[in-house]
């Protein structure tokens, strides 16, 4: 992996929990629109939702019951594909950002994994991970 295969997304983000009565709904509309990157997981008590927020604005009462993280946020993206029977990688990263004391929440999609991390940390984020690629300490 090289430094530049760490991508901090553009996008600001917001983070919410929808309740689980409001899912169907949301969920039906997330699929009707061109989106970006997105992500939802939908558990017994609610749908958590990582939507653009330019999205989250424009649905608008379907979200008024939703719990809403106050700041936004922003994904860095690990560009490699990374098979599922990699073990460690999202450890070492946890590890990196702790260091620094970046809260995060960690997405593992199909063939990448991702972070998301409050906008005001972002930056810095991304500047730690390159830098411990480029030293070796992150594959």
């Amino acid at each position: 992996m090289d430094a530049s295969d760490v991508v901090l997304r553009a996008e600001r983000f917001a983070v919410l929990r929808v309740p689980p009565a409001d899912a169907s709904v949301v969920l039906a509309s997330l699929a009707s629109r061109s989106t970006g990157f997105l992500n939802a997981t939908r558990e017994d008590d609610g749908l958590s939702l990582v939507v653009d927020v330019e999205l989250a604005n424009a649905l608008g009462h379907l979200l008024a019951r939703a719990e809403r993280e106050p700041e936004p946020y922003r994904v860095i993206t690990f560009v490699p594909q990374m098979p599922w029977t990699v073990v460690g990688f999202l450890a070492k990263v946890t590890a990196l950002l702790a260091a620094e004391r970046i809260p995060l929440g960690a997405i593992a999609a199909y063939a990448r994994d991702h972070v998301f991390v409050a906008e005001r940390h972002a930056q810095r984020a991304l500047e730690r991970l390159r830098g411990a690629i480029r030293a070796g300490s992150l594959p």
